[in-house]
């Protein structure tokens, strides 16, 4: 091999990385669309607030469809877990990719030389950045999903 096809390997592999990056925080967007969208929804049909709860003097329920909120509230737990998978998957590919590019940059000086210069090269990092910050978003809605789990089993 040349090193032209070593540093179009090094490119590949760095594009293949940055490329799963973009599909996570993609993914991870949309699911999350749609998890804002079923708490949404739990929260106008399943639940009432201030003043729409008191009724002749008495107060009611603060979830009004017990079931319909555990119900669509496991739903959402069950897809937190999903993107949970998904978003440590991704990782592990992109981490994957740029393990892969560094050692082509530490086999070959001559392509480290042109694409790093003087700098040295950085180890791989133990973890992808993006995927944790988009982890610990989706463990924030499995919390809250679990809060809303308790609070309509406690008016059941």
């Amino acid at each position: 091999m040349e090193n032209k096809d070593h540093l179009d390997l090094w490119k590949y592999f760095q594009d293949h990385a940055d490329h799963i990056k973009e599909r996570l925080w993609t993914l991870t967007a949309w699911l999350l669309a749609l998890l804002t969208g079923l708490l949404g929804f739990i929260t106008k049909n399943g639940m009432q607030f201030g003043a729409d709860r008191i009724v002749d003097g008495q107060v009611k329920p603060f979830v009004t469809d017990p079931v319909l909120v555990c119900v669509l509230s496991i739903l959402g737990l069950i897809l937190c877990g999903y993107m949970y998978l998904l978003q440590d998957a991704y990782g592990n590919h992109i981490l994957s990719n740029w393990e892969k590019a560094n050692r082509i940059l530490a086999k070959y000086p001559d392509l480290k030389e042109i694409v790093l210069g003087d700098q040295k090269l950085k180890p791989t990092p133990v973890y992808v950045k993006d995927a944790v910050y988009l982890i610990r978003l989706t463990s924030s809605f499995g919390g809250i999903f679990i809060i809303v789990i308790i609070v309509s089993l406690l008016n059941f």
